[in-house]
């Protein structure tokens, strides 16, 4: 859907806390006080985005999206609701699995903490507990969950598959080429292997996974 480079760029500016906390948009805001920002050659509202990468989906045409709090900033996907605003909604105080959009509960994060620690990838883990990379990787490294416990794990920055942030293979990688000679299109392979096309564009092009022979 989105590139994994701009995915990156995304999160970066948002300062992600507790599942429960508003996570306020760092970058530019509209006339309106609601984050914006370019995206895919186009003007976003940051929460639309925000949405969409933890639901892994595109908002339908026509349909909003709400915030249970009152923070225009605010990109906390916990936060955010698709349909119209009955009405004004209160933000409440709730912690972590206590809070009523909490997708998962303290232990289910000390799960998390301990499998990351012993190579679990972020997207196995992320299809197990029904999230996306991005929160694993917020879990693990510590910057959401604050106050459950289990080992952290610092930013993997490792290559290809040795990067437990890896949504591939070496030899996922090596069937997306040998498909694509074969005639294969970069939306179907993107559909098949559940990554974006831009993605595939950069394994076929081996701007990503050079290593890959």
């Amino acid at each position: 859907m989105y590139k994994e480079q701009a995915e990156r760029r995304f999160w970066n500016k948002v300062q992600v806390l507790s599942p429960s906390e508003c996570w306020s948009w760092l970058g530019a805001l509209d006339l309106s006080g609601y984050g914006q920002v370019h995206l895919a050659g186009k003007l976003r509202k940051a929460h639309r985005v925000a949405w969409e990468l933890e639901n892994m989906a595109l908002i339908p045409a026509g349909v909003s999206v709400y915030r249970t709090c009152s923070n225009k900033r605010c990109c906390n996907p916990n936060h955010l609701q698709l349909g119209a605003p009955q009405k004004v909604r209160t933000y409440t105080c709730a912690q972590g699995e206590k809070h009523r959009n909490s997708r998962l509960t303290k232990e289910q994060v000390l799960q998390i903490r301990q499998k990351a620690v012993s190579a679990s990838t972020y997207a196995t883990l992320a299809k197990e507990y029904g999230v996306t990379s991005v929160t694993i990787g917020n879990i693990v490294s510590g910057r959401s969950w604050k106050s459950a416990e289990g080992p952290l794990t610092p930013t993997d920055r490792r290559v290809g598959a040795e990067n437990r942030r890896a949504k591939l293979s070496s030899e996922d990688v090596k069937s997306i080429r040998r498909l694509a000679i074969a005639g294969a299109s970069q939306v179907l392979l993107a559909e098949n292997f559940g990554i974006s096309q831009g993605t595939v564009s950069n394994i076929l092009q081996r701007k990503s996974w050079k290593h890959v022979t």
